[in-house]
């Protein structure tokens, strides 16, 4: 078993991005590891999305990222409503949005427009929104305000 860069337990099938890519890479097979990490064996996407080529990481060096399926991605954000803890809910966030874009991106989907408006990103922000109880503009005007004000006070 590797981890990728969140230390998210990865086998074969995931799948994984990292910056060579445009695209979606799947692991095929993972090899003994090494002092650079264990040798990934992926099947990965060129950027024109047309091409699928095989490579070989070591993990030490590629740092994958770790992107779960839509299914676990809508499971997870539906599981979102019982947390209470606003930094639980935006540290995981950080991560569903970058599995969002990738996944997009991977489909050809997606742009900034369909990220934001993605039902997964959706039931976060709200849950943010419900969490920091700034349902109505007033909420919100009224901390702007008092951001004007803490800023000004130094």
């Amino acid at each position: 078993m590797i981890n990728d860069i969140k230390n998210r337990p990865m086998e074969i099938g995931d799948q994984f991005h990292i910056d060579l890519y445009e695209g979606l890479c799947t692991i095929i097979e993972i090899g003994d590891t090494g002092h650079l990490g264990a040798l990934i064996s992926a099947k990965c996407f060129n950027d024109k999305f047309s091409e699928c080529e095989y490579k070989k990481f070591y993990e030490d060096l590629v740092k994958p990222f770790k992107v779960r399926t839509w299914a676990e991605l809508a499971e997870l954000a539906l599981n979102i409503r019982s947390e209470l803890d606003l930094h639980n809910v935006i540290n995981e966030f950080s991560n569903v949005i970058d599995e969002v874009t990738f996944r997009l991106r991977h489909e050809r989907k997606g742009g900034m427009i369909e990220v934001n408006t993605h039902p997964v990103c959706i039931v976060f922000a709200a849950k943010i929104a419900g969490l920091a109880y700034a349902y109505s503009d007033a909420v919100w005007s009224n901390a702007y305000q008092e951001l004007l004000r803490l800023k000004d006070s130094e």
